[in-house]
């Protein structure tokens, strides 16, 4: 779920930076701009004990094997809200929505009038 738009309530158990040993090649690969890696990090995360995730997606049946994919048209496929609170957000982001696009039209209109009177 690394990089995903739907990111989990993870918890690290485990964290452990082991850094590489710089040379002179690596101080002149970083005068010449050139990546080089500091580090080998070795990190674990979990979900945290009895907590509750909903998801919501595209279920299939594959070889009697039941997965859930996510859903590109919804912003949510694993979360830790209720389905109320998926609600109330979605009509909170659809206020928003709708207020910008009054006030982006109420200044395309203030323009074109503009313009028209010139």
């Amino acid at each position: 779920m690394d990089g995903s738009r739907h990111p989990l309530p993870l918890v690290t158990v485990y964290h452990h930076l082991q850094p590489l040993h710089a040379t002179p090649l690596t101080f002149l690969q970083a005068l010449f701009g050139h990546h080089y890696p500091v580090g080998v990090l070795d990190e674990e995360k979990i979900l945290p004990l009895v907590k509750d995730i909903a998801d919501v997606g595209i279920c299939s049946s594959k070889d009697g094997i039941l997965e859930i994919k996510s859903c590109e048209d919804l912003p949510y496929f694993l979360f830790d809200m209720t389905k109320n609170q998926m609600l109330v957000d979605f009509a909170f982001k659809t206020k928003v929505l709708m207020w910008s696009g009054d006030v982006f039209g109420s200044v395309v209109v203030g323009v074109l009038g503009y313009v028209v009177v010139r």
